[in-house]
């Protein structure tokens, strides 16, 4: 999984556990750190800024639940051929698959 370099603006080094949706644990070298795409946007809103030359938004993800109805599965496949893992009810689904997953009933 592609992960993006942020800087959180602390300037230490650490380690860090991201708030709830995440509570993923994200080790700071100077104050920068590797962030899953699917916690970029919690840490933009927690002022961390993403460093130059990072693939993003073209990697981002976002976290949805899948419905409840229809045979989902244990992995999404997308009309692309990409997958996404399903796990407690909830797939990451690549930005470009947001539009088609509201479609088919996932909810952000």
């Amino acid at each position: 999984m592609t992960t993006i370099q942020m800087n959180s603006g602390l300037g230490s080094t650490c380690t860090v556990t991201l708030p709830l949706p995440s509570s993923a644990s994200v080790s700071l070298v100077g104050g920068i750190g590797a962030v899953n795409p699917e916690d970029v946007d919690l840490c933009l809103r927690l002022n961390w800024t993403v460093l130059a030359n990072q693939p993003w938004p073209a990697a981002r993800v976002v976290r949805m639940t899948v419905p409840t109805v229809g045979a989902w599965g244990a992995t999404i496949t997308f009309p692309d051929g990409t997958t996404a893992p399903v796990a407690s009810g909830i797939a990451k689904i690549p930005q470009a698959w947001v539009t088609w997953a509201l479609g088919y009933g996932f909810a952000v």
